[in-house]
């Protein structure tokens, strides 16, 4: 480790915490975040790249992405912080995810997000 990076490291939560803590932050229902992913190593020479979108909710995480058979995900982060267990695919977490593609479709109409408004016609077709 290099030295001085756990200074960095704390000094990031300090100001996550912090940022949490605003009031602007805590009156929004949900955050929503681009991720660009290179996976593994190459299938047929190329290195796939995932561009996808995280929602967080105060409880849960709903991630979307663009390839793949399981493209969402989601976590109870509560009850699994270390987000090993997605739940997407259960019965019980119907209305849940059926709530965070609504947090995403709300966002993408609002901001213009043509890549989250396919990757969400795609799964609901």
């Amino acid at each position: 480790m290099v030295k001085g990076s756990n200074d960095a490291i704390t000094l990031l939560l300090k100001k996550k915490e912090e940022a949490i803590k605003k009031e602007s932050i805590k009156d929004r229902p949900y955050i929503v975040v681009e991720n660009r992913m290179t996976q593994g190593g190459a299938i047929d020479g190329k290195k796939p790249v995932l561009n996808g979108r995280m929602v967080r909710s105060e409880r849960y995480k709903y991630c979307l992405y663009d390839l793949g058979e399981k493209r969402e995900e989601l976590y109870d982060l509560k009850n699994d912080p270390g987000e090993t267990i997605n739940i997407a695919g259960e019965k019980s977490s119907k209305e849940i995810l059926k709530q965070h593609r609504n947090y995403l479709s709300e966002f993408a109409k609002k901001y213009k997000d043509t890549s989250a408004l396919k990757m969400l016609n795609e799964i609901n077709r």
